[in-house]
């Protein structure tokens, strides 16, 4: 599989606002989460992981998202396949304020348990993504400094440094600091670099297969992971979305999950 992947974003009649180049970070992330936010969201998800031998494991999993209130948003992804995996799943609540609470459910042992503060930097079920990267972020808890302007793919982007902005996220993220590049006509984060505490670059995400849901409202249909430290890939592709049609409180619990009812 190609790691490059090829943005494709499809616009009949429409037209964009030319915004300032004055705008700062924050700015530019708060005009991101207005244009792109959703109160809930479902997507059904084939994942391939590749290791830098080119062997790969496929899976497919689903995806929920509700924002229950300025304040609180909740998450649950679940694997389908393969059989070996198949009920894993992980329960996400984000605050406004305060640490994040995740639980981790192994059918085999038929309960959920908590995912300890330390292991958020610890790597999701052989995936390139970290149990920090599968929480929504806190717009809060970082700094967002615009540090230059560039091109990709013939689309002028910002890039924007994000850095924690307080102690108890700064030592509880597994990064120094994210680069992140994020289309200027769009508002939407195309590239993600990510660095250590020792100011190494150690992965790159790459967002492409745009499609347009609504008016300026976007989404990546293709998602690369790239761990740069042992050439291993998480490739996810979106085969199914639902966005703002309506999810239960319900899947979002622990109940939900322990009795089984997230099983396909």
């Amino acid at each position: 599989m190609k790691n490059k992947i090829t943005i494709v974003i499809s616009l009949l009649f429409c037209s964009f606002t030319l915004y300032s180049q004055s705008l700062t970070g924050r700015e530019i992330l708060e005009e991101q989460e207005a244009r792109h936010g959703a109160q809930t969201e479902y997507t059904v998800e084939k994942m391939v992981l590749v290791d830098k031998s080119g062997a790969t494991e496929n899976r497919t999993l689903r995806r929920y998202f509700k924002e229950f209130d300025e304040n609180e948003t909740k998450t649950l992804l679940t694997f389908d396949s393969p059989r070996s995996i198949t009920g894993t799943a992980l329960l996400t609540w984000v605050y406004d304020e305060g640490e994040s609470d995740q639980w981790m459910f192994l059918p085999a042992q038929n309960r959920l348990q908590r995912v300890a503060k330390g292991s958020k930097k610890g790597y999701f079920m052989g995936t390139d993504f970290t149990y920090e990267d599968l929480e929504s972020e806190n717009i809060n808890n970082f700094n967002y400094e615009v540090i230059d302007e560039t091109q990709i793919s013939n689309l002028d982007c910002w890039v924007i440094k994000a850095t924690p902005n307080n102690q108890e996220t700064a030592e509880s993220s597994s990064y120094k600091w994210r680069i992140l590049y994020i289309l200027k006509d769009y508002f939407f984060t195309i590239k993600i670099e990510f660095y250590d505490h020792r100011e190494v670059k150690i992965k790159t995400e790459q967002n492409g297969s745009l499609k347009r849901i609504e008016g300026q409202r976007f989404r990546a249909n293709k998602v690369i992971m790239t761990n740069h430290a042992n050439g291993h890939r998480t490739i996810i592709e979106l085969t199914a979305r639902e966005l703002d049609e309506g999810l239960n409180d319900n899947i979002f619990t622990e109940r939900y999950v322990t009795s089984g009812r997230h099983l396909p």
